[in-house]
């Protein structure tokens, strides 16, 4: 999947394509509270 799809995706809410991904994850952040803060800070700091 392209980046950008992947973070469009991520950004929305969805992270279940993260998730299957990586055990890790899914085990820290089950909800994606974490991957859409860093997605979001991210995106702040661009729009500077």
């Amino acid at each position: 999947m392209p980046p950008r799809l992947l973070a469009e995706k991520a950004a929305a809410g969805n992270i279940e394509h993260l998730t299957q991904d990586s055990a890790a994850l899914a085990a820290a952040d089950p909800h994606g509270v974490i991957v859409h803060a860093a997605l979001v800070h991210g995106f702040g700091l661009v729009t500077l």
